[in-house]
């Protein structure tokens, strides 16, 4: 099994002492959102949608997979979804964290004022009620 660490947005082959030690590593996780929702004053849920770099090949058909992207909480808690590229990982999280607030919300699209400035930072919390909702 090939091992590798993150180099900017490139992939570098290391051994596996070299990746261990890269999992520690802060740079592996590349955006993390955190998202209160609330219906009027009653908070229905507290979800985390997280990207991450693996550093090794979790695709096990095809194409190689070494991102993924996860929601820890909510309706759409154990939502996976994994990328083979640095910005491909970066879209997945910006898609599966449109799905969530969708999946929240039950509307063909959310747009909040926090969500129409998405992802300034690596971590950020953005807190949703369904009267800012616009459908």
């Amino acid at each position: 099994m090939k091992h590798y660490r993150l180099d900017g947005k490139k992939l570098v082959e290391c051994s596996l002492m070299e990746w261990a030690r890269s999992m520690d590593s802060p740079e592996r996780i590349m955006r993390v959102t955190y998202l209160n929702v609330f219906l009027d004053d009653y908070r229905l849920a507290d979800v985390r949608v997280s990207t991450v770099f693996l550093g090794i090949n979790h695709g096990y058909g095809e194409k190689p997979l070494y991102f993924e992207t996860m929601v820890f909480g909510g309706v759409s808690d154990s939502l996976c979804v994994r990328a083979p590229t640095y910005d491909d990982a970066l879209a997945n999280h910006e898609h599966v964290l449109n799905k969530v607030c969708q999946a929240h919300f039950k509307a063909k699209r959310l747009l909040t004022k926090e969500l129409a400035v998405i992802m300034p930072t690596q971590e950020q919390t953005l807190t949703i009620s369904k009267k800012e909702a616009i459908k």
